[in-house]
């Protein structure tokens, strides 16, 4: 009787120490992961922000073909989420909310698991690099003041990293193939007459047809710049041409002035 109760202190004193020690361990943790994918930042962070691609890639929704998943009245950019549940425990319970994005750069979506309030934040960073985007994919995972949890952590990186270079190879391997690159927006062309204007120009070019408002927005700006500081006058909106219907698109950006100025 004396050596079982022995027995239970002993056990007692083991969980004790553990609770002790984990009380103590790191509360957070940040998992990244990056590739490199041959296509423009445009195409990439169009996938990320449609959360009708993720069952091709993200790894946790091809686990379990029985997982039920509620997608809200949004499906793409932020405010789009979806939650799941699943029986499979590699699977679970939670929900994914893109809580923030930035056009081409970045894509900002919340975790929040089963059994825990704590909000955990995921990032998809995208850095275009000559012809390919490089795409890091980072979690930081909070686990509060339960010791347990906390223990968890310190094997989080080898639970959550080999996931997040499955679903970045699958990702890359989709869009390199053309299997998630969404469909381009039809262009519409009309032609009309105006009276002879002055403008200022620059001339560019865009890869594809998702990057045109990027680069028309580039070079309005340094035309603004220069308007600014010749101290020249708007006299209309700004304008744009187009010189090819197909990729590489050649336009002109413009923006009508009084005079011309001293410099360009």
């Amino acid at each position: 009787m004396k050596r079982g109760i022995r027995i239970l202190i002993w056990i007692a004193a083991i969980i004790g120490l553990l609770l002790l020690i984990g009380a103590f361990l790191p509360g957070s943790v940040t998992v990244s992961r990056s590739t490199s994918i041959k296509a423009p930042a445009s195409t990439v962070y169009g996938v990320l922000t449609d959360l009708t691609t993720y069952d091709a890639w993200m790894p946790w929704n091809q686990i379990d073909a029985n997982m039920k998943k509620t997608v809200g009245p949004l499906t793409k950019g932020k405010g789009a989420w979806y939650s799941w549940s699943s029986e499979n425990w590699k699977v679970g319970e939670g929900k994914l909310e893109i809580s923030a994005v930035v056009p081409n750069q970045s894509v900002t979506p919340d975790l929040v698991f089963g059994g825990s309030d704590e909000i955990n934040k995921a990032e998809w960073k995208l850095e275009p690099d000559g012809n390919e985007t490089k795409t890091t994919w980072t979690m930081h995972a909070h686990f509060g003041h339960n010791p347990i949890s906390r223990w968890f952590g310190l094997f989080a990186e080898s639970m959550i990293a080999p996931d997040f270079e499955k679903g970045l190879a699958q990702l890359k391997q989709k869009i390199e193939t053309g299997e998630l690159r969404l469909p381009e927006p039809k262009m519409m062309v009309e032609t009309i007459k105006t009276a002879p204007l002055q403008v200022l120009t620059i001339l560019d070019t865009a890869a594809v047809l998702s990057d045109i408002g990027p680069v028309l927005q580039k070079a309005y700006g340094e035309i603004g710049e220069l308007i600014n500081k010749e101290q020249l006058t708007f006299t209309g909106a700004p304008l744009a041409w187009y010189y090819s219907g197909s990729a590489p698109y050649v336009m002109e950006a413009a923006i009508p002035v009084d005079k011309t100025p001293g410099t360009t």
